[in-house]
């Protein structure tokens, strides 16, 4: 298959080029047309690599349509993949949290419910998935719970984050706003966020030797491991001894830079930079970015900004190598994909066809493995 006529980054510039595919890998890259054979025309749109995404919080907005009522992964995952690869996104690390869950549903339910989804469906999927565990450290049993876990899904897992979502610290500054999220948004009943938080604040005094017992689970099945929310340079050297691979939403211009210091990329959220700010008060992406912060973009709870963003910035349409990078080559480093995430020979033939209209950016087509899926 030739992609004719793309405007494509090479050696860091914006240049014309034809790309040759053979099945699903990249065969040849050239600036002349490579064969006088029929092709797929970009017409001088964009081509750039397929996004390389880390943290889709999107699952469990399309299973628990109201509290209290949640569909079956299974049933809605068809619908959630062909969301997913028509965002761009053709590697997709979906975020379930494992913690404990409102309404009676065992923590363990939701991620065995997704894991169970992608074994069903592997091989028809539109997108590379792969599981993002958010362990929240402090709930009860919570590492029996991923011991569970990893015993029978670690090969579908490609990350585990450290999280700790208590009011004062990191994300939730005060108890009134740990209480909106759990109780409004999360579907907690007053009496079960009384009953979570009097769990979290019993365990606060285990929480070195539970983090440790979480590390060392995860170490033992080879998985990297993120940090959450860092708010702070404690915060961060505890990430650093932990060695993790990635600082996700840094609460603090301080956190991030103390982050880039210690030699830990930080990811940031693509609803955020088309916002201008976080929607919880913590440090705006742009100001991450434009300081040289950020390495990566995630599209958090929300795939179809993740594209939007990357142009946001772009100069007289041509978003920068660098930008490109954030969400395609940095994240596919991050979880050491090393066939994904760059337009070169023998990786992935995953694509995404960006046209400009009007000065906005429009996804014309994405292609996986070398079929167009979008």
């Amino acid at each position: 298959m030739m992609l004719k006529n793309c405007r494509a980054l090479i050696d860091g510039m914006w240049q014309l080029a034809d790309i040759e595919v053979m099945k699903d890998k990249i065969l040849q890259i050239g600036s002349q047309t490579l064969r006088d054979i029929p092709g797929y025309d970009f017409e001088g749109d964009y081509i750039v690599a397929g996004f390389v995404d880390l943290h889709v919080d999107y699952v469990d907005k399309l299973t628990i349509i109201r509290p209290g009522f949640k569909l079956p992964t299974k049933k809605i995952f068809s619908f959630y993949d062909r969301v997913i690869s028509s965002s761009g996104i053709t590697t997709c690390c979906d975020s379930i949290q494992l913690q404990t869950r409102a309404n009676g549903v065992h923590p363990l339910d939701p991620l065995k419910e997704l894991g169970d989804a992608l074994k069903v469906f592997r091989g028809q999927l539109t997108s590379k998935h792969c599981i993002h565990i958010r362990c929240e450290i402090l709930d009860e049993n919570i590492v029996d719970y991923l011991a569970d876990f990893l015993q029978h899904y670690h090969e579908l897992v490609a990350a585990i984050s450290l999280m700790e979502h208590v009011p004062g610290r990191r994300q939730f500054k005060t108890l009134d706003s740990w209480m909106q999220a759990y109780h409004v948004r999360l579907g907690f009943s007053q009496s079960e966020a009384t009953s979570l938080l009097d769990a979290r604040t019993r365990n606060e005094a285990s929480r070195s030797s539970l983090l440790s017992s979480v590390h060392e689970v995860s170490s033992h099945y080879g998985k990297t491991i993120f940090s959450h929310d860092d708010e702070n340079e404690v915060d961060v050297i505890e990430a650093k001894q932990l060695g993790v691979s990635l600082s996700e939403f840094p609460t603090t211009f301080s956190a991030a830079k103390f982050a880039k210091d210690y030699g830990i990329p930080v990811l940031v959220g693509s609803p955020n930079i088309l916002n201008g700010r976080s929607h919880v008060g913590n440090v705006a992406a742009h100001e991450l970015i434009d300081n040289g912060l950020a390495s990566v973009i995630s599209s958090d709870y929300a795939p179809h900004t993740l594209m939007p963003a990357v142009w946001s910035n772009a100069t007289h349409g041509d978003p920068s190598a660098a930008t490109i990078e954030m969400v395609t080559s940095n994240p596919a480093s991050v979880i050491g994909r090393s066939d994904v995430g760059r337009i070169e020979p023998d990786r992935s033939a995953d694509f995404v066809q960006v046209k400009l209209v009007e000065g906005e950016p429009f996804i014309r087509s994405v292609f996986a493995n070398g079929i167009r899926v979008s």
